[in-house]
């Protein structure tokens, strides 16, 4: 019977330790998607579109390349909804509105929470 105790809590041991590994994997996961995420933002806001393409293909490439572009940047959305678009006009740089408008068409119709 001790045995068997002891088993069952090895047994739940290694489950909660794979279970901490799993979401020790999933938090780096969300704060490396932060990090991008504040990474192409500022860089819309400045109008910096060789940072928004670092970004971008950092983001990709952090998703083993299965992610597009376009995917990617219109994946991306802050805390009210607002898209690196938004930030990019805000810039006033065309440059930076040309390219996201080229890479993701889809958001010039996306509105944050403010509408």
């Amino acid at each position: 019977r001790r045995a068997n105790n002891e088993a069952m809590a090895s047994s739940a041991a290694g489950r909660r330790a794979s279970s901490g590994d799993a979401a020790s994997g999933q938090y780096e996961a969300m704060r490396a998607a932060r990090r991008e995420l504040s990474a192409l933002f500022e860089a819309a806001k400045r109008g910096d579109v060789a940072a928004m393409e670092a970004a971008v293909a950092e983001a990709i490439e952090r998703s083993s390349g299965t992610a597009t572009r376009g995917e990617t940047v219109a994946g991306f959305r802050d805390g009210n909804g607002r898209t690196c678009l938004h930030f990019a006009a805000v810039s006033g740089t065309a440059d930076a509105v040309r390219w996201v408008v080229g890479v993701a068409p889809a958001l010039v119709n996306v509105a944050d929470e403010a509408g």
